[in-house]
């Protein structure tokens, strides 16, 4: 088996897998234990990096490219431990990417840089992807490399390190290599278009590298996507002069003030092939502030960030088709004025860096009223500052050019090409400047074109590192200074509307420069409503019946306002309704409807009779609906109704009738009007369904048995036809007989029915036109003593309402009400139900050995012999009768261990176990045990885990805490450790807390200060040590503290002055806690120095406790430490294998 990389392979006889920290590894020729200690041994740590790209994996990275230079490292795909001479030896392969590149070479080693492939216990060999075979060395030295490990088309290095702790003393935690990536295709070098040289389009053997960011571009969208783009989708000249515009170089400041120069755009990083191509495309495109547009004819064309002057044709007022539409400016909630961007520093380790912030103090001040907006630039593909700031201006200058204007321009005989610059002169439309075209469209029917251009200039492109103090779009300025009110406003009342009481009018002189219209609705100087609107009206509905005053202003496209317009108007009380009127007429009465009212706190007025009197007319109250009970049969019911406004009423009454009423008859009910009413669904009426029931039942015959004594049988069966729609069967064979005085009977009855249509049990009503089938068995007896019992089976089968299929099925046992037995429900809607009903249920085998047993009176579950909890990956036993496996264990969980799908028993030991309990009790819990307050025990003993003092408060055994800083930079540094906490101190429950806390006050503790400094000369560094307490209160009813209670406190101060350049000085001090009762202690520690050099570039504090005894030594004293320069006393090596081939560096 081989593990593809990429095209190729770069692996083969897969032994195992196993998991990292890091990543999936492929052991290669050992067992996955071998690879696993080898790889140890080589990397006892792998720290995380600023980039992922950066670390050393075990196993293939993710599929990943690099473009231009960048440095990364990889994952070790083959593995093993070579013995060479007198040492070990690591030998592996390490993959990079699953492509072609120009060229690796070392960068880093163990956190040296160096490019030297071999040098001190280390040889390297890069494979570029060309290669046809393993190396030379690797197929010679490791057995599990054979000529078939190719890797093609594949970038890898085969690697070799010594395994010596004098000479890799922490294995090896790092290894990165730069890489220059994937070669692209550059019309400028192709004679066949133009150009001059050997490249052809598709041959890539004839590419070379680069890292012009026109270039990788153009090779990602046209070769990279799901399939190869056409070549006539693009121009390959517009490619040609996007690529020397990025080849341009220009003057810089780098970090340290010094002039230089770069070219305008590079393209230099790595990107993860999972991101998507379009992704990818996105992120590219940021290298050169670029985007793609799709030109006239369907071509792609490339345009980086460049000003695209001078312009090639000038619009006027006369080349309109129509007038234009205008958007000036970029809208608030896409614009910004400061850009904070970031960046891939290759003089910082290729590590992510962050830009001074591009910052307009000219738009803060001048253009957003002091309001700062802030936006981020990350610049993947970018590697040096002064490029970063340069991209950043540009898009702050960019998004500041928010001036965009779309035209429909007559036939002007111009090509007008997206990305081009054209300059409008049309004063009377205000607008005056330069803009460049985003798209154009023509329409080849009327030779007109559409246009969409946005403002630009040359100072948005001019290179610069800080965003300029000036407008760098300076296009004609609008004079927005003044709106014109609105005229002529007025209120015209519309009473006989239903959806409002009025309507505001105006008129505007400028109504094209407006973008809308605020309407204010106030009332005795309180706003109650308010709108906006783009018409030159606005409706007025659901204002309480009163008088207001209405405001209105006009807002033009620059959000500038007019001066509000008033005028006062009232409501009144609009003429009653009469649209549509909801009428329903029902047995016995009748429910109407109003039609729509025009506001919220109207309602209606009734009347009614059932004659047209309305002096006589019955009062109906005031809602939005009438009910009218009691109706007579096929009368006609008169109604009168009106609108109320408050105490406002509308004089004029709206009549209407409702004719034909069903009423509901008063007839006298006797038995004779009982006996002749038909029941729905059935065939006769009551009085003769009665009859024959009768009949039936005196079908009862008496018959004498051999004993003499009398008994009497029925014989009952009917089978009907009920309705077109329904039929049924009944059928009951029943015997009884006297024993003694009392009547004894033993019945079986059978009955079926299927109809279409049914009667809802739940809700009463009936479903039309579904289907209904149930079946019904039943066995009954009665004792002498008049008890029942009965043994019956249910079926059914039925459609719902809502359409969907459910069947029941039933089975028990009743005896004197009480129901014993199953209950099966499934249907069409996902229900699916099995249910018991019983007082005991149990689980027993075939001769009679019970395994489980519930019992419904005590609520209790019992469980009989060995239970098993199974899953997929973990399972739990537990067997308190008989012990299992070769350590008699009752209870095992860990790993799901099966044989033929049942558990292995004799295979479960406490040694594979998660968590055990053995025949004596003894027992095991793997993971951790979280506490929250006190812990007690009783069989508190040694190697349990947990220290008990003298007042039975507990903490852990040692207590062990570090804090650092780092930075590449000199400063001053402070650096607090974890707090520490008292016997005493109080948890608050159900929260976790550090595990930091002492079990007595007064403890000896022991501080490693280590903190390192670049001296270059002989340099003082001042160090302070200071506590900080926070005691119990010693009067709680005060409270009274301990002096020094919640302050920063020095306990010792000293200075050193180390000679060497990166010195790193340890400081070793015991320091005994204080006696009073306290609650938290807090350690800082502060490094500074008169002098640059002096300042510490790390600081690192190591704490320990060992948590047993209380300290003999004087409370809240600390030890001294003495300093004293270092002498140059590193050994030298010696028996050094040298491997062959190996050239000194």
């Amino acid at each position: 088996m081989a593990v593809a990389v990429g095209a190729g392979l770069i692996g083969s006889a897969v032994a195992g897998v196993f998991t990292s920290g890091v990543a999936t590894a492929v052991a290669v020729g050992l067992g996955t234990a071998a690879l696993a200690a080898g790889v140890k041994e080589l990397i006892p740590d792998v720290p995380a990096s600023a980039s992922s790209n950066q670390e050393l994996t075990i196993g293939k990275p993710e599929p990943r490219m690099v473009v231009g230079e960048t440095v990364i490292s990889g994952g070790i795909i083959k593995y093993e431990k070579v013995k060479q001479g007198k040492r070990e030896w690591q030998h592996f392969y390490m993959a990079l990417v699953p492509h072609k590149c120009e060229s690796v070479v070392l960068y880093q080693v163990d956190g040296k840089r160096t490019s030297a492939m071999s040098g001190e216990g280390y040889y390297l060999e890069a494979r570029l992807g060309n290669q046809t075979g393993p190396t030379a060395r690797s197929l010679s030295l490791m057995s599990n490399v054979d000529s078939t490990f190719i890797g093609t088309n594949a970038t890898d290095v085969y690697c070799e390190f010594v395994i010596n702790e004098k000479i890799w003393p922490n294995g090896v935690q790092d290894l990165k290599f730069k890489v220059r990536g994937v070669k692209v295709y550059d019309p400028r070098k192709d004679d066949t278009v133009g150009g001059s040289g050997t490249h052809r389009l598709n041959d890539e053997t004839t590419w070379e590298w680069s890292d012009n960011a026109a270039l990788i571009n153009f090779w990602w969208k046209k070769f990279k996507g799901a399939v190869v783009l056409d070549d006539d989708l693009f121009d390959l000249a517009n490619i040609a002069a996007e690529a020397n515009i990025c080849d341009e170089l220009q003057a810089v400041t780098d970090s340290q003030g010094n002039t230089t120069q770069e070219k305008r755009y590079t393209c230099n990083g790595v990107f993860n092939l999972s991101s998507g191509h379009e992704a990818v495309e996105n992120q590219l495109l940021t290298s050169c502030a670029g985007k793609w547009i799709e030109s006239t004819g369907g071509k792609y064309r490339l345009q980086v960030a460049a000003y695209r002057g001078p312009a090639i044709f000038t619009i006027t007022e006369n080349h309109l088709a129509r007038a234009p539409y205008r958007e000036p400016f970029t809208s608030l909630s896409s614009k910004f004025n400061i850009v904070n961007g970031s960046f891939i520093d290759k003089n910082a380790f290729y590590q992510d860096a962050d830009i001074t912030p591009i910052r307009s103090q000219d738009m803060i001040d001048n253009r957003d009223a002091g309001v700062e907006y802030e936006d981020d630039n990350p610049l993947l593909f970018t590697q040096t500052e002064s490029m970063a700031q340069r991209l950043g201006v540009i898009k702050l200058l960019r998004n500041a050019a928010g001036d965009s204007i779309k035209l429909v321009l007559k036939r002007c005989y111009a090509n007008f090409v997206a990305g081009a610059v054209v300059y409008l002169n049309m004063p009377e439309h205000l607008l005056v400047g330069n803009y460049e075209i985003e798209k154009s469209l023509l329409d080849e029917r009327n030779g007109q074109v559409e246009l969409e251009i946005k403002e630009t200039s040359a100072d948005m492109y001019n290179q610069a590192q800080t965003a300029p103090d000036f407008d760098a779009t300076p296009n004609f300025q609008i004079d927005n200074t003044y709106v014109a009110p609105v005229e002529t406003l007025a209120y015209t009342p519309t009473p006989d509307s239903s959806v409002r009481q009025g309507v505001l009018t105006w008129d505007h002189p400028l109504s094209d420069s407006v973008v809308r219209y605020v309407i204010t609705i106030e009332q005795a100087g309180t706003v109650v409503k308010t709108g906006e609107t783009l018409e030159l009206y606005y409706n007025i509905a659901n204002l309480p019946v009163g008088n207001y005053t209405a405001l209105v202003y006009a807002v033009n496209t620059f959000g500038k306002t007019s001066e509000a317009i008033s005028r006062t108007f009232s409501t009144v009380v609009p003429s009653t309704p009469t649209g549509q009127v909801g009428i329903q007429v029902l047995p016995g009465r009748v429910i109407i409807t109003g039609p729509a009212l025009p506001n919220s706190s109207s309602t209606y007025e009734w009347k009614y009779y059932f004659s047209d009197n309305f002096s006589n007319a019955f009062e109906g109250g005031l809602n939005k609906v009438l009910t009218v009970t009691n109706t007579p049969p096929n009368g006609t019911l008169y109604v009168w109704y009106r609108i109320v406004d408050g105490d406002l009423v509308d004089p004029a009454w709206v009549q209407f009738a409702v004719p034909n009423l069903v009423g509901i008859s008063a007839e006298e009910v006797t038995p004779e009007l009982i006996a002749g009413l038909t029941l729905p669904g059935r065939p006769q009426n009551i009085g003769t369904e009665i009859t024959n029931i009768t009949n039936d039942l005196n079908l009862w015959s008496v018959q004498t048995g051999q004993l003499g004594g009398d008994y009497g049988t029925l014989l009952y069966n009917v089978t009907e036809a009920t309705g077109a729609a329904a039929a049924n069967t009944l059928e009951i064979l029943a015997i009884k007989s006297l024993v003694g005085t009392e009547s004894v009977t033993a019945q079986i009855t059978a009955f079926k029915n299927a109809q279409i249509g049914y009667e809802d049990p739940q809700t009463g009503d009936w479903i039309e036109g579904a289907a209904f089938a149930q079946a019904f068995d039943e066995v009954l007896i009665t004792d002498a003593d008049q008890n029942e019992l009965s043994i019956h089976q249910y079926f059914q089968a039925l459609e719902t309402r809502t359409g969907e299929l459910e069947g029941k099925v039933q089975l028990g046992v009743t005896v004197e009400g009480s129901y014993t037995g199953i209950e099966i429900l499934a249907g069409t809607s996902g229900l699916s139900t099995f249910r018991l009903f019983m007082d005991e249920l149990i689980f027993a085998s075939r001769n009679g050995n019970i395994a489980y047993q519930y019992n419904a009176a005590s609520d209790r579950h019992l469980w009989y012999g060995a239970t098993a909890h199974i899953g997929a990956t973990k399972m739990e036993i537990r067997d308190y009768e008989n012990p299992f496996g070769p350590d008699n264990l009752v209870v095992w969980k860990g790993p799901t261990t099966l044989n033929l799908g049942i558990p292995d028993f004799d295979s479960l030991t406490k040694a594979n176990a998660e968590m055990w309990v053995d025949e004596n009790g003894d027992k095991f819990e793997g993971g951790n045990l979280r506490v929250s307050g006190v812990f007690e025990s009783s069989a508190m003993k040694a190697g349990s885990g947990v220290i008990l003092n003298d007042e039975g408060l507990t903490g852990p055994p040692t207590v062990y805490a570090f804090a650092s800083g780092r930075s590449n930079d000199r400063i001053d540094r402070t650096l607090t450790m974890p707090t520490l906490y008292g016997p005493g101190y109080v948890v608050t429950p159900n929260v976790a807390h550090s595990n930091f806390r002492l079990s007595y006050y007064n403890m000896d503790m022991f501080l490693k200060v280590l903190y390192t400094k670049s001296a270059g000369t002989s340099t003082v560094s001042n160090y302070e040590i200071e506590v900080k307490y926070t005691f119990q209160p010693s009067d709680p009813t005060g409270p009274t503290y301990p002096s020094g209670h919640n302050q920063w406190v020095t306990v010792v101060t000293g200075s050193v002055n180390p000679l060497h350049d990166y010195a790193s000085v340890p400081l070793i001090y015991r320091y005994t806690t204080r006696s009073e009762p306290w609650d938290t202690l807090e350690i800082r520690i502060l490094v500074t120095s008169a002098s640059g050099e002096g300042r510490p570039l790390s600081v690192l504090c190591e704490l320990t406790v060992f948590n047993q005894n209380r300290s003999s030594n004087t409370p809240g004293s600390i030890s001294s430490d003495s300093y004293e320069s270092p002498g140059n006393d590193e050994p030298d090596y010696d028996d050094i294998y040298v491997p062959p081939g190996y050239i000194a560096p």
